[in-house]
Protein backbone atom coordinates (compact mmCIF):
# COMPACT_ATOMS: atom_id res chain seq x y z
CA UNK A 1 0.00 0.00 0.00
CA UNK A 2 2.75 2.16 0.43
CA UNK A 3 4.54 1.94 -2.68
CA UNK A 4 1.33 2.41 -4.21
CA UNK A 5 0.83 6.23 -2.16
CA UNK A 6 4.32 6.93 -3.15
CA UNK A 7 3.65 6.29 -6.31
CA UNK A 8 0.68 7.91 -6.84
CA UNK A 9 2.06 11.18 -4.95
CA UNK A 10 5.63 10.76 -6.74
CA UNK A 11 3.02 10.86 -10.47
CA UNK A 12 1.11 13.95 -9.25
CA UNK A 13 4.63 15.91 -8.43
CA UNK A 14 6.27 15.01 -11.38
CA UNK A 15 3.36 14.92 -13.76
CA UNK A 16 2.21 18.58 -12.40
CA UNK A 17 3.78 21.34 -13.91
CA UNK A 18 2.12 24.13 -11.56
CA UNK A 19 3.56 23.17 -8.10
CA UNK A 20 4.29 24.67 -5.31
CA UNK A 21 6.74 24.64 -2.93
CA UNK A 22 5.78 24.27 0.75
CA UNK A 23 7.97 24.55 3.77
CA UNK A 24 7.98 22.84 7.21
CA UNK A 25 9.82 25.76 9.59
CA UNK A 26 11.42 25.38 12.49
CA UNK A 27 11.39 28.39 15.15
CA UNK A 28 14.25 28.91 17.24
CA UNK A 29 12.80 27.53 20.11
CA UNK A 30 12.11 24.07 17.98
CA UNK A 31 8.62 24.50 16.89
CA UNK A 32 7.85 23.15 13.75
CA UNK A 33 4.66 25.15 11.12
CA UNK A 34 4.33 24.64 7.65
CA UNK A 35 4.23 27.52 5.63
CA UNK A 36 3.42 28.66 2.10
CA UNK A 37 6.58 31.51 2.41
CA UNK A 38 10.16 30.79 2.67
CA UNK A 39 10.91 30.21 6.55
CA UNK A 40 12.51 33.59 6.58
CA UNK A 41 9.81 35.55 6.14
CA UNK A 42 8.58 34.04 9.43
CA UNK A 43 12.06 34.72 11.23
CA UNK A 44 12.47 30.63 11.10
CA UNK A 45 15.22 28.32 9.72
CA UNK A 46 14.23 25.68 7.24
CA UNK A 47 13.61 22.21 8.22
CA UNK A 48 11.89 20.72 5.07
CA UNK A 49 10.98 21.36 1.49
CA UNK A 50 7.93 19.81 0.07
CA UNK A 51 6.70 20.52 -3.95
CA UNK A 52 2.79 20.13 -3.92
CA UNK A 53 0.45 20.90 -6.36
CA UNK A 54 -0.83 24.69 -6.42
CA UNK A 55 -4.46 23.89 -7.14
CA UNK A 56 -5.05 22.77 -3.63
CA UNK A 57 -6.06 24.27 -1.04
CA UNK A 58 -3.11 24.73 1.76
CA UNK A 59 -4.88 22.20 4.46
CA UNK A 60 -4.48 19.45 1.78
CA UNK A 61 -0.68 20.77 0.81
CA UNK A 62 -0.07 20.35 4.04
CA UNK A 63 -1.40 16.41 4.56
CA UNK A 64 0.47 16.02 1.45
CA UNK A 65 3.64 17.57 3.13
CA UNK A 66 3.01 15.69 6.01
CA UNK A 67 2.95 12.25 4.48
CA UNK A 68 5.86 13.17 2.79
CA UNK A 69 7.41 13.63 6.55
CA UNK A 70 6.33 10.57 7.57
CA UNK A 71 7.72 8.66 4.74
CA UNK A 72 10.94 10.50 5.47
CA UNK A 73 11.32 9.71 8.66
CA UNK A 74 10.20 5.76 8.59
CA UNK A 75 13.27 5.86 5.87
CA UNK A 76 15.65 7.10 8.33
CA UNK A 77 14.18 5.06 10.88
CA UNK A 78 14.74 1.82 9.00
CA UNK A 79 17.87 2.75 8.27
CA UNK A 80 18.85 3.84 11.41
CA UNK A 81 17.41 0.37 12.51
CA UNK A 82 19.70 -1.67 9.25
CA UNK A 83 16.13 -2.84 8.10
CA UNK A 84 16.55 -0.57 5.51
CA UNK A 85 19.25 -0.72 2.28
CA UNK A 86 18.97 0.95 -0.95
CA UNK A 87 20.56 -2.19 -2.64
CA UNK A 88 17.66 -4.21 -1.45
CA UNK A 89 14.99 -2.40 -2.86
CA UNK A 90 13.63 -2.78 -6.50
CA UNK A 91 15.47 -0.67 -9.28
CA UNK A 92 12.01 1.25 -9.13
CA UNK A 93 11.91 1.90 -5.17
CA UNK A 94 15.47 3.30 -5.89
CA UNK A 95 15.09 5.26 -8.88
CA UNK A 96 12.21 7.04 -6.67
CA UNK A 97 14.42 7.37 -3.59
CA UNK A 98 17.19 8.69 -5.88
CA UNK A 99 14.94 11.15 -8.02
CA UNK A 100 13.29 12.15 -4.41
CA UNK A 101 17.12 13.20 -3.36
CA UNK A 102 17.73 15.20 -6.42
CA UNK A 103 14.56 16.90 -6.35
CA UNK A 104 15.26 17.94 -2.61
CA UNK A 105 18.96 19.58 -4.04
CA UNK A 106 17.06 21.52 -6.90
CA UNK A 107 14.73 22.75 -3.83
CA UNK A 108 17.61 24.15 -2.31
CA UNK A 109 19.62 25.30 -4.59
CA UNK A 110 16.02 27.34 -5.84
CA UNK A 111 16.29 28.76 -1.68
CA UNK A 112 19.89 29.34 -1.80
CA UNK A 113 19.68 31.87 -4.71
CA UNK A 114 17.43 33.65 -2.75
CA UNK A 115 18.53 37.13 -0.41
CA UNK A 116 19.10 35.10 2.63
CA UNK A 117 21.23 35.25 6.24
CA UNK A 118 24.69 33.86 6.04
CA UNK A 119 22.93 31.31 8.89
CA UNK A 120 20.68 30.43 6.62
CA UNK A 121 22.79 29.71 3.44
CA UNK A 122 25.11 27.87 5.85
CA UNK A 123 22.18 25.98 6.58
CA UNK A 124 21.13 25.51 3.30
CA UNK A 125 24.79 24.35 2.00
CA UNK A 126 25.04 22.03 4.80
CA UNK A 127 21.66 20.25 3.91
CA UNK A 128 23.01 20.00 0.40
CA UNK A 129 25.97 18.35 1.75
CA UNK A 130 23.97 15.76 3.22
CA UNK A 131 22.01 15.29 0.64
CA UNK A 132 24.43 14.57 -1.86
CA UNK A 133 26.68 12.62 0.27
CA UNK A 134 23.45 10.86 0.77
CA UNK A 135 23.37 10.52 -2.91
CA UNK A 136 26.92 8.86 -3.45
CA UNK A 137 26.39 6.25 -0.54
CA UNK A 138 23.20 5.38 -2.40
CA UNK A 139 24.60 5.17 -5.53
CA UNK A 140 22.14 7.37 -7.47
CA UNK A 141 23.24 8.52 -10.98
Amino acid sequence: MMKKTISILFFIFVGNLNAATLYLCKTYSGGLFWYSQTCSNAQSLIERMVNVPDNLPFEQQVNIGEQNLAQARKIITDRNSNNYTVQNNTNQDKKNYCISIAQQIINIDNQARLAQSSQMQNYLNNKKRELRDTQYRSNCK
